[in-house]
């Protein structure tokens, strides 16, 4: 896994086959949201996953995330409250092949394109 923080954002990534182990990554999520709903302070947590490809850059001596999804993965913040995790169609339908229900899950409209809530 990499790890970008970029302002507010921090951004993971997972450089394998996320398709075999996509209830651990949905574990991990909820394993986040579970921690942090014991933290005494008032910590706030929006996210989304984006199951797609993208390059590994480096730029001075620092690995960072490069191509469209990035970029995307930013825009649709702008569509998550607090305490939501909106994931794609990809993320969606690895979810559904590997036994999670995600056929109930609700939509978001994020700009033109539809996302859905893992976590509201």
């Amino acid at each position: 896994m990499k790890v970008q923080f970029v302002g507010d954002e921090l951004r993971l990534a997972f450089p394998i086959n996320i398709r075999d182990c996509i209830d651990k990554v949905k574990r991990f999520v909820d394993g986040v949201f579970t921690n942090l709903e014991k933290s005494p302070n008032d910590a706030r947590l929006k996210g989304v996953i984006l199951l797609s490809d993208f390059e590994w850059q480096t730029y001075l001596g620092c690995i960072f995330f490069d191509g469209t999804d990035p970029v995307k993965s930013a825009d649709w913040l702008n569509y998550a409250e607090d305490g939501e995790i909106v994931i794609n169609e990809n993320f969606k339908e690895a979810l559904k092949q590997s036994g999670f229900p995600a056929l109930s899950l609700t939509q978001r409209q994020c700009g033109n394109e539809t996302g859905f809530l893992l976590r509201s």
